[in-house]
C-alpha cells in the first residue's frame, strides 16, 4: 500500500472549484476584450482611430451585425435592400442632411423573406416610423433559396409572438457566446486590432453603410474595364444557368410576392410611412437581363410590384399612397460608359461594376425621391397601374438607342452572349 497517497474527496472538489473559477475567469477576461475591441461594431462603447474604429471582421457575418446593431442605434428610419443598398446609401450623411437617425439595414444577398423579417426586427424597437425599400427583381426569385447561409430567423425579433419569437432566447444566447466568449470571439478581435492599417480592410459604419474606397479596385491595376467584363461574365452565367419565378415552390411554399405584402401590411398596421424603388441598375446589367432571356419576366415584375401596391391603396384609401419610384430603366446615369480593356486611369462616378453603384447614385435617388434639387433628366419616375406601361413601352425606344450609341460596347457584350452554352440554361436551382 503505498503510503504517501491520500484519497482525499476535498482536493479533489478544491481542484474542480478552482477550474472553474479559472474558466470564469477567462470567459469573463474574453467577454471585456471582446466588448471592448467589439470586431462587429455592434455597440461601439469604445471606437479609437488605429485600435478598432474599422470593422473588417464585419463583413463575413452582416446579417447577425445588422440584427443587432439596429437594436443599439434604435433609428427613426430604415433602409431595406440587399448590397447595392448597402454599399449605395451613406445613412450617415442623410442621418446629417434629414436631421433624423436613419439606419442601413441592408443585407448582402438578402431576398425579399430577408428583408421582411429584418423590417419586422427593427419595427419591434418601436421607434421606427419611416421605411424606404429598394426592391430588387433578383431577389424575388423562387428558383433559388429562400435565405442566404448566415441568416438566422431566430435571431430576429418580430411583430407578433408565435414559435420563431421562443427560439429568438436560444439563437441570442448563442450569438453572445460566439461573439464574446469564445476562441472565435477573441480571434475576431485580435484580427480587428491587427487590420486597422490595413488599406484594403473593409468596414461598417456605426448606421451600418459599407463605405467601400476606390483604391481596391486598382491595386492590381485592372482598371474598372475588367472589373465590368469579369463581373458581367459572372452575373450572365448565373442568370443563364438558373431559371426565375415569383411562384410558389418547395423552398418558397407561399411564393414571394407576399413578403412585399407583408411589408405594405407591416407598415400600414404600425403606421409607417413606406416608399419603394427599383435599382438603378447599369444598362449593361439590364442588357444581361435581355441575353439570359429574362426581360419579359423582369417587365412582368414591375406589373406584379404595381398592381400588389396599387391594391394596397385601396384597401387603405384614407392613408397615403405608397410611391414606387423606378430607377431600374436606361437613363444617363445607368448608361455610364464603361472603360476600355488597358484603360487604367477612368474613374466611373456612378458605378463599381454593373452591378453596384457608387454613393453618389444613392445621393441622387434620394434627391429625385424628396425632391431636394435637380438630377439628370430622365432619372427616376414614378410608376403607377395608369403609366406603367407607357414606361415600359418608352424603355424599348430607349434601348435602341442606347445600343446604337454604343456599338463597341455592345459588342464587348455579345463575346460573352456567344460564350454561353445553350446546353447549361436553367441547370441551377
Amino acid at each position: 500500500m503505498d503510503q504517501h497517497r491520500i484519497d482525499d474527496p476535498r482536493a479533489y472538489a478544491r481542484y474542480g472549484v478552482w477550474a472553474a473559477v479559472a474558466s470564469l475567469l477567462l470567459m469573463l477576461v474574453a467577454g471585456a476584450i471582446n466588448l471592448i475591441v467589439d470586431p462587429y461594431g455592434i455597440h461601439r462603447i469604445v471606437s479609437i482611430d488605429g485600435f478598432n474604429a474599422l470593422k473588417p471582421v464585419a463583413d463575413r457575418n452582416v446579417s447577425l451585425l445588422k440584427a443587432y446593431q439596429v437594436r443599439t442605434v434604435e433609428p427613426d428610419a430604415i433602409l431595406l435592400g440587399n448590397s447595392r443598398v448597402e454599399m449605395g446609401f451613406d445613412a450617415d450623411l442623410f442621418s446629417d442632411h434629414f436631421g433624423q437617425t436613419i439606419y442601413n439595414s441592408a443585407i448582402p444577398g438578402a431576398t425579399i423573406y430577408e428583408q421582411w423579417r429584418y423590417l419586422e426586427n427593427a419595427v419591434a424597437l418601436g421607434s421606427v416610423d419611416h421605411v424606404v425599400v429598394a426592391i430588387d427583381f433578383l431577389a424575388f426569385n423562387t428558383e433559388r433559396p429562400r435565405v442566404n447561409p448566415t441568416f438566422v430567423d431566430g435571431r430576429l425579433q418580430q411583430s407578433t409572438p408565435d414559435e420563431l419569437s421562443r427560439l429568438a432566447i436560444r439563437e441570442t444566447a448563442q450569438d453572445i457566446i460566439d461573439v464574446y466568449f469564445s476562441l472565435y470571439g477573441l480571434q475576431a478581435s485580435l484580427e480587428t486590432v491587427l487590420r486597422q492599417d490595413d488599406p484594403r480592410a473593409s468596414t461598417r459604419t456605426p448606421l451600418g453603410f459599407n463605405p467601400v474606397v476606390e483604391s481596391p479596385y486598382f491595386w492590381d491595376r485592372l482598371g474598372y474595364g475588367v472589373i465590368f467584363e469579369d463581373k458581367t461574365w459572372s452575373m450572365l452565367q448565373r442568370l443563364h444557368r438558373r431559371d426565375f419565378s415569383f411562384a410558389p415552390t418547395d423552398v418558397w411554399p407561399e411564393g414571394s410576392l407576399t413578403y412585399l405584402e407583408r411589408i405594405l401590411a407591416l407598415c400600414r398596421r404600425e403606421g409607417i410611412r413606406l416608399e419603394l424603388f427599383t435599382h438603378p441598375y447599369h444598362a449593361w446589367m439590364l442588357e444581361s437581363f435581355h441575353m439570359a432571356g429574362l426581360w419579359p419576366a423582369f417587365e412582368d415584375w414591375k406589373r406584379a410590384v404595381v398592381a400588389l401596391v396599387a391594391a394596397d391603396d385601396v384597401l387603405n384609401g384614407s392613408l397615403p399612397a405608397v410611391p414606387v419610384w423606378d430607377f431600374a430603366t436606361y437613363n444617363p446615369i445607368t448608361e455610364e460608359a464603361v472603360p476600355e480593356i488597358g484603360d487604367l486611369e477612368t474613374v466611373p462616378v456612378y458605378h463599381w461594376e454593373q452591378s453596384h453603384y457608387k454613393a453618389s447614385v444613392g445621393t441622387e435617388i434620394v434627391r429625385r425621391m424628396y425632391g431636394l434639387g435637380d438630377v439628370p433628366a430622365g432619372f427616376g419616375q414614378q410608376i403607377t397601374l395608369e403609366t406603367l406601361e407607357d414606361v415600359l413601352a418608352a424603355q424599348v425606344a430607349a434601348r435602341e438607342a442606347y445600343r446604337a450609341a454604343r456599338a463597341d460596347e455592345m459588342a464587348r457584350l455579345q463575346v460573352m452572349a456567344d460564350r454561353l452554352d445553350p446546353d447549361d440554361a436553367g441547370t441551377r436551382p
